[in-house]
């Protein structure tokens, strides 16, 4: 909305940087709040190992709660990737809000639990229903609204590849 408004949004930036290039960031959420929003551990792995099977190095960042990290590493990670993939959760929220490459899943399925709120359609009274992106992103952030099975981060990265080499 404040985007919207104003036509601009400053954005986050790192404050370290790290010597490290020509990688990926897979970051594991594995919360025991709102279980339906952790990442199919199964299907990273195997994506993990897909890409690893490419020549892609990958760093795979598990979630804070369990192992904490400090921020400002984090970000510079985030920052200094060719891409940041995950579900959605508040590490990748650094990624939403800085210009640093990102896919996330999961927006919107709560996997048939029972949930608080409808996600949906809160979303959507808020003026951004399932579909949506940020306006202030960029060509290399996108959210994915279909869940984290290995068929859908495999055709998500092809797409952003095809996409970033066109």
């Amino acid at each position: 909305q404040l985007y919207k408004e104003t036509g601009r949004i400053s954005k986050l930036k790192a404050t370290r940087s790290v010597s490290r290039s020509g990688f990926v960031t897979i970051t594991l959420r594995d919360s025991f709040r709102n279980r339906y929003r952790n990442s199919n551990k199964e299907a990273w792995g195997r994506f993990e190992s897909w890409l690893m099977a490419k020549n892609v190095d990958v760093e795979v960042i598990q979630e804070c709660e369990q192992a904490p990290l400090d921020l400002e590493y984090r970000m510079s990670l985030y920052c200094a990737a060719d891409m940041n993939f995950g579900v959605a959760n508040g590490p990748m929220s650094l990624c939403i809000f800085s210009e640093a490459p990102y896919m996330t899943w999961n927006w919107f399925d709560a996997g048939g639990e029972k949930v608080q709120y409808d996600q949906r359609t809160l979303m959507a009274k808020q003026g951004f229903p399932e579909g949506s992106q940020f306006a202030f992103r960029n060509e290399r952030q996108l959210l994915v609204y279909e869940k984290d099975d290995f068929e859908n981060l495999v055709r998500g990265y092809e797409q952003m590849m095809l996409k970033a080499a066109a």
